[in-house]
């Protein structure tokens, strides 16, 4: 297996690096260079602390009291047999594949999101930064921190090289995804990729129930949206449609997870902010949980087990996390015109909509148990913190199709993606348990539900391929296009992506002028 300092370190620079970049090419330099000298001294301090000793139910890496056994962990995981590294290599390929198909990059289909992502990158490449409209009135406000190194890039090699370099960017987080879930098993395997492509709840189902026309696989329609207020997206349209949310949100939450130490965890979920802000605040809930879970150790008291927490809470990594990289990145997004329009005109919780309505109460039923809770039955019971674990990511799926933020429902289909990688993660658990265990009763329904679920994402990988090769045989531009730039003007006043600069603290006194 993959020496872990070296993954511990790839993680750590994949996930710091637009924060560093954001710091010093967005803030004034007598606050951004300071800020991140600081982010990096933190980073190197959580390379340092990061232990990532802990791995699936696999058995043999428990003892018998179900407390993991960290030296059978680190011997596993020495092991980097040639057919390990075999799988390896067939799955970065099927990874370029995925990337490939998914349009990032601009070498094959792209969903219709992809027009307003394509301008605001080549916003980050052609213009000076902040980015400004020409009168100074408006600057662009978005989570675009995924697309910084990128971008980077294209200002000096050009726009081209720029897209190309984003496409490297995301085969290189999947990668590095991968390998986090590999340690995580404590064995490189393939199959846990493929569940990877195709997780996804059972939209083929709810999309017959409603008898939709989607359920066929010649089908090119979003499944999803069989539930018309409420989405969960598989895997495979996160990273077709959200990439620059998702994939760093995969990365962080899959770190976290196998973090035994408190010290770095706060500062690993700050850099969600600039990346994945709707994220970022769905696994709220599930830090707050991995950062007070275990308070009451064997041997001491609660109070004193109390305070030996607080006092890893309270690191140096940690509060630089959240003063020198929070504050400054919260400051910048809360100056979105869209996100502002919590519970305002259009983003009402509507009793029309939701299942305050006795009809809309069985649809809501309906998408909870299709879209996550039909597979809580089937997942492995594990020791230590997972149960726990269970009911808190159970709990976030079921209040966020309730809450609404902006002017459409994006918050339900993102702040969603730590919880439902989670769920993911628990379903890859549980199909190591029961196949080792050969508990055939309960792992045959699984794979069941992740063959019915498997319908969402190859509906997505058919639809980028049918359009994709039609484009080329036609000889046209497969990629969505641009919304258009002139001097900035038309993509900042689209109060999604932009915030005005009147009032607004980021840009008065942190921003470059």
């Amino acid at each position: 297996m993959i020496r872990y300092n070296r993954l511990n370190l790839a993680v750590h620079i994949f996930i710091l690096l637009p924060t560093v970049i954001f710091l010093l090419g967005w803030l004034r330099p007598a606050v951004g260079i300071p800020l991140a000298a600081l982010a990096v001294l933190a980073g190197w301090r959580s390379f340092v602390d990061a232990d990532g000793l802990e791995g699936s139910a696999v058995p043999d890496i428990y003892s018998k009291s179900g407390r993991m056994n960290a030296a059978s962990v680190v011997d596993t995981l020495r092991r980097w047999t040639g057919s390990e590294k075999v799988r390896f290599l067939i799955c970065v390929v099927f990874i370029c594949i995925w990337v490939g198909f998914s349009g990032i990059g601009g070498f094959s289909f792209q969903n219709g999101d992809h027009v307003a992502r394509n301008t605001i990158f080549r916003a980050l490449v052609e213009y000076r930064w902040p980015v400004v409209t020409a009168d100074g009135s408006r600057m662009l406000v978005y989570y675009m921190g995924y697309w910084l190194p990128s971008a980077l890039i294209g200002k000096v090699f050009g726009l081209t090289a720029g897209f190309a370099a984003q496409y490297v960017w995301t085969v290189v987080g999947i990668t590095l995804l991968y390998l986090l879930i590999c340690r995580w098993r404590g064995k490189v395997s393939i199959w846990p990729f493929v569940v990877l492509v195709a997780f996804s709840g059972l939209d083929v189902v709810g999309s017959t129930f409603y008898h939709l026309p989607w359920g066929t696989f010649r089908s090119i329609m979003e499944l999803e949206w069989w539930s018309l207020f409420q989405q969960y997206s598989s895997i495979t349209t996160q990273l077709f449609w959200v990439f620059n949310q998702t994939v760093p949100a995969w990365i962080v939450v899959m770190f976290c997870l196998m973090q035994r130490k408190k010290k770095n965890l706060l500062f690993l979920h700050s850099n969600l902010v600039l990346t994945a802000t709707l994220p970022f605040i769905g696994f709220i809930p599930v830090n707050a949980f991995l950062l007070l879970s275990g308070m009451d150790v064997k041997g001491e008291g609660f109070g004193r087990a109390f305070l030996h927490r607080l006092r890893e809470i309270f690191s140096f990594e940690n509060i630089v996390g959240v003063i020198c990289i929070g504050i400054p990145c919260v400051l910048y997004v809360l100056g979105n015109l869209a996100g502002a329009s919590v519970g305002g005109a259009g983003a009402s919780v509507s009793t029309e909509q939701y299942i305050w309505v006795t009809s809309e109460l069985g649809n809501y039923i309906l998408f909870c148990v299709l879209e996550f809770a039909v597979f809580f039955p089937f997942l492995c019971r594990r020791a230590g913190r997972w149960p726990g674990l269970k009911i808190v990511v159970f709990a976030w799926l079921l209040v966020c199709p309730l809450i609404r933020i902006g002017t459409a429902y994006d918050f339900s289909m993102r702040a969603s993606v730590p919880a439902l990688f989670i769920l993911l993660i628990m379903v890859i658990d549980s199909l190591d348990a029961w196949g080792l265990s050969r508990r055939f009763t309960l792992l045959i329904p699984l794979i069941a539900l992740l063959f019915l679920g498997a319908f969402t994402p190859l509906h997505e990988i058919h639809r980028s391929v049918q359009y994709t090769r039609n484009a080329y045989a036609a000889g046209e531009d497969p990629t969505a296009g641009e919304v258009g730039l002139e001097d900035g003007d038309r993509l900042l006043y689209q109060v999604n992506f932009s915030g005005e600069t009147e009032g607004n603290l980021f840009y008065q006194y942190l921003a470059r002028h």
